[in-house]
């Protein structure tokens, strides 16, 4: 049977990385920093985190989406070096909208937002 873990409220694994949200808001991460992998110092408060192939998404507390890592495509917005990752500090990815959600995989990034539904009534 599974042990429950309390203090931890999100956890993502990428094949070289584990990133860690703690209930204050704290980021942990573990493994490879060759790409800027590992979180950078001085982060904000995290809620969600996700991790893609070689780089990490992670949505703020306060509604803000950064990113950092492996970004030769653009997966974490402008890249900082020549070749194409944001090591040592992140990207913040301005969106329109309440961002929802986070998610990373192999050179991509993902924001779900909050869609505005509208109801028209003469058409059902």
């Amino acid at each position: 049977m599974p042990l429950a873990i309390s203090g931890w409220k999100d956890v993502a694994a990428s094949w070289s990385n584990v990133y860690l949200v703690k209930d204050d808001g704290d980021l942990l991460g573990f493994g490879r920093d060759d790409h800027g992998q590992l979180p950078p110092s001085g982060l904000p408060p995290i809620e969600a985190v996700a991790a893609g192939s070689e780089h990490c998404t992670a949505l703020t507390k306060s509604g803000k989406v950064l990113a950092w890592g492996w970004g030769e495509h653009g997966n974490c917005g402008e890249p900082t070096d020549a070749n194409g990752d944001v090591k040592g500090r992140w990207n913040e990815i301005g969106m329109d909208g309440k961002v929802e959600a986070v998610f990373a995989g192999c050179a991509t990034s993902f924001v779900v937002t909050a869609a505005l539904a509208t109801h028209d009534s003469e058409r059902g």
